[in-house]
């Protein structure tokens, strides 16, 4: 009886997921090209055409808003459209490495070409982070790192930001934390926030300017302690109760093999064992 429950439960799940999964795909708008490939517009999963084929320059998908470089070589404009057509942040486009923005959570960043300093829009086109930071990351899990203050400078070909005062706001703009440092290894998503300092080792903790405290994990010492603990009394049955159920890899001949987890760590323990714990020295 437990068995049949049990698979029945599986069986669930797993239409859940599915339906899910389709339902987010069915949300979607997809990029599909005119007859030439030159231009490119959207349809939703149905294959109906929501937006006709205008663009240079558009996302792959659109699921709330987008950047998009509307005309030709010769003349074009580029702009912010959401899923109700509305047009705005004409000829303000947030560029990453010749890369127009891609939306996240809803929000798009957008870049002032007068004062060079980077904004928020939401997926509606109101600004919610004014422009008058350096730099603005992407919103993750409501929250983004920004560099307010800071002296652009060239080197070679390439821009970087020297000084400035690094914050947390919230997607609404308000300042969560001041002097935020490098949030480049938070995991944003592991927030908690409570009135004394976390004690987990994996997190880094800061003082809100409300006085509670904001602990993430830090990716970097969640896999270091995870190494650590995994080297200290390592043996080939603890690596197979770390490793993937199926893990794929080139073999002699360049081709792509997959094989179980267990019998991957079985053929190559000795290896394997030797880089983690390299890998260990040099990250301690």
């Amino acid at each position: 009886i437990i068995l049949i429950f049990m698979k029945q439960l599986v069986l669930f799940l797993l239409a859940v997921h599915f339906v899910i999964d389709i339902n987010a795909q069915e949300h979607l708008w997809f990029a599909y090209p005119n007859s030439d490939t030159t231009l490119y517009g959207y349809k939703d999963a149905k294959g109906a055409v929501k937006v006709a084929p205008i663009f240079m320059v558009s996302a792959a998908r659109f699921e709330n808003v987008v950047s998009v470089v509307e005309g030709s070589d010769s003349k074009y404009a580029s702009y912010y459209i959401n899923r109700h057509g509305r047009k705005f942040g004409i000829d303000s486009l947030y560029f990453f490495d010749n890369a127009p923005d891609c939306e996240s959570e809803g929000f798009i960043r957008f870049r002032n070409r007068k004062t060079d300093k980077v904004g928020i829009f939401n997926k509606n086109g109101n600004v919610t982070i004014p422009a008058i930071y350096s730099y603005l990351d992407k919103v993750k899990n409501g929250l983004v790192g920004g560099l307010i203050g800071a002296t652009k400078k060239q080197d070679g070909e390439h821009y970087f930001l020297e000084g400035g005062t690094s914050v947390l706001l919230d997607s609404a703009g308000k300042t969560l934390i001041n002097d935020f440092g490098d949030a480049r290894h938070l995991n944003f998503y592991s927030l908690k926030i409570s009135d004394q300092p976390d004690s987990d080792p994996d997190r880094i903790n800061y003082r809100g300017v409300n006085g509670e405290c904001y602990s993430f994990v830090d990716y970097e010492k969640e896999f270091k302690n995870w190494l650590n603990h995994l080297t200290q009394n390592f043996t080939s049955d603890l690596l197979k109760k770390n490793i993937f159920e199926e893990v794929t890899f080139a073999n002699d001949n360049s081709d792509w093999t997959q094989v179980p987890g267990n019998q991957f760590v079985e053929r190559n323990f000795g290896p394997l064992q030797k880089s983690l714990l390299q890998i260990r020295q040099s990250t301690c």
